[in-house]
């Protein structure tokens, strides 16, 4: 629902069932040989190694692949959306649902951080603002949280919440939205903004003690096209104002920018 021109609108195995049940050998083949070229991969290789002995391995073990034509990247541009968009399902689930999704930036564009940090003044851990006032103030919700896709080409900012048996749905909709609009309309205290900010700079430091999460964040950056930018995750974070929490909250927030899905039980 969120996207209408862009692929994000399906899984990459398929959008349907039939997109799997339907597809050949062949068709297996012309995608693994139109793609997985060596001139279209980025090699990244960390830990004590030995540089002579990594040329060694490479010419080895991938000499020997031809490289390919690689066709140019040119994914169609989703639209601006200017207007709330809305579905309503349900199925044999224990609890109702709401599901709320937001336009934003992607992974390497500009103000990424900035909406990254809305989503966890939003919806990351108990003391998040959803979580506090839906969950453990007013008890509408037994679960809330937000987050952010975090895609190459713009994404999505999220909300999703499963409600406790017997709440209105309409009303927790709504309660989410009064807690969205008041992120849009007041400023946020120098507290606030300085607790998300630890959480997303601990968060990345923990997760760069561990080799892998380097050697990976090293490889999306340069398949982005600038290595460099594995580095600049911090001092991004750090210069992130008050008054860009309030400019980029009016800007991916707005309700013309959303999509809501109410996913009811019908047990």
């Amino acid at each position: 629902m969120a996207y209408t021109n862009h692929p994000y609108k399906w899984a990459t195995i398929g959008k349907e069932i039939s997109h799997i049940d339907n597809a050949s050998m062949d068709d297996v083949k012309a995608f693994f040989y139109k793609h997985y070229l060596p001139n279209n991969a980025t090699l990244v290789i960390g830990g004590g190694i030995n540089t002579e002995k990594v040329k060694e391995l490479c010419e080895k073990w991938f000499s020997g692949i031809p490289k390919g034509e690689i066709k140019k990247r040119d994914l169609p541009i989703e639209p601006k959306q200017n207007e709330p968009r809305f579905l309503e399902t349900s199925a044999k689930v224990p609890l109702d649902s709401i599901y709320k999704t937001y336009h934003m930036p992607g992974r390497y564009q500009a103000g990424f951080h900035t909406c990254d940090l809305i989503s966890d003044i939003l919806g990351r851990g108990k003391s998040s603002r959803l979580y506090s006032s839906l969950v453990l103030d007013k008890k509408m919700f037994n679960s809330i949280s937000a987050y952010v896709t975090s895609s190459l080409d713009p994404g999505l900012l999220v909300i999703s919440g499963t409600l406790n048996k017997g709440e209105n749905i309409e009303l927790a909709n709504e309660a989410i939205n009064q807690i969205v609009e008041d992120l849009k309309t007041n400023i946020l205290d120098d507290l606030e903004l300085e607790k998300v900010k630890n959480q997303a700079i601990s968060t990345h430091a923990f997760g760069e003690v561990e080799l892998l999460n380097r050697v990976m964040n090293l490889a999306f950056a340069a398949n982005a096209g600038d290595a460099s930018r594995c580095n600049t995750d911090i001092e991004e974070i750090n210069k992130i104002s008050k008054n860009d929490i309030l400019q980029y909250a009016k800007e991916i927030l707005d309700s013309n920018n959303t999509s809501t899905m109410f996913y009811r039980s019908n047990i």
